[in-house]
């Protein structure tokens, strides 16, 4: 396929969506994974932390157990935010309705400008969500888009 051709709506669904669903599908397993192993280790230093807190002469090892589950739940929001798992979940659910919409549609539709545009859109906005979120970025409200992009054009035109 040439890469400087314009892009269809079918070139679209193979190149850009069924890739991006399988590399999330991949990036929720190992999100959870870690996620698991992270809550398994947490567990683990709050039981070790009962324990020498229970105990008479190793209670003064207690600080330091608790200042490890603390470095292993921080460690486990900073590396996979609380944020991103919903976001990459929202954009598989957003990738299924595009494949339910593009099989049950016939190929006049599929072909179409309009499904091309909203194919596009749809999953554009959604790896933005995604990446907001992993990026603990703040969604940009969409007045200030519009605003920033009327801006831009009275820019350009002086």
């Amino acid at each position: 396929m040439d890469l400087v051709e314009p892009v269809n709506a079918e070139s679209y669904m193979e190149l850009r969506i069924q890739p991006l669903r399988r590399y999330y599908l991949e990036t929720v397993r190992t999100t959870m994974l870690f996620r698991k192993s992270m809550n398994a280790l947490l567990m683990l230093v709050m039981c070790v932390s009962l324990f020498l807190g229970s105990t008479e002469n190793r209670f003064v090892w207690l600080p330091v157990a608790v200042a490890i589950a603390n470095v292993v739940m921080s460690l486990s929001n900073w590396l996979t935010p609380p944020a991103f798992l919903p976001a990459v979940n929202n954009a598989l659910m957003v990738f299924q309705k595009l494949d339910l919409l593009w099989q049950g549609s016939d190929l006049r539709e599929n072909r179409s400008e309009a499904t091309k545009r909203l194919m596009i859109r749809t999953t554009e906005t959604a790896v933005l969500d995604v990446e907001r979120a992993f990026a603990r970025a703040m969604p940009m409200l969409e007045g200030l888009e519009d605003r920033d992009r009327k801006s831009t054009r009275l820019n350009s035109s002086h």
